[in-house]
């Protein structure tokens, strides 16, 4: 098994950007906003982007069997929603 990555004190520039690029792709303004004051220097924003890097990246790093346990439930809550307000509401709010 891979050993776990140790967490990162600093993030380039290139990775801040490239982290804002995807949040504004995932329509994330709160984390753009955060990226922006950042990139002007931010000492708070650039420690809140380092947190998020971190986080990612021990989240890449988990073992596939850490995941599935909230797959499951995700798919329990999907089917406890369909029974209790019908499949409709579920397709609604659930987009599917």
């Amino acid at each position: 098994m891979a050993r776990k990555p140790t967490p990162r004190k600093t993030i380039r520039r290139s990775e801040v950007v490239e982290m804002r690029e995807g949040a504004m792709q995932a329509g994330d303004m709160e984390q753009v906003a955060v990226c922006d004051a950042a990139l002007a220097g931010d000492r708070e924003a650039i420690e809140e982007c380092v947190r998020v890097l971190n986080d990612a990246v021990a989240a890449q790093w988990a073992p596939a069997e850490w995941r599935r346990p909230i797959r499951s439930r995700n798919e329990r809550d999907r089917e406890e929603f369909a029974d209790l307000y019908g499949e409709g509401a579920m397709l609604e709010h659930f987009g599917h």
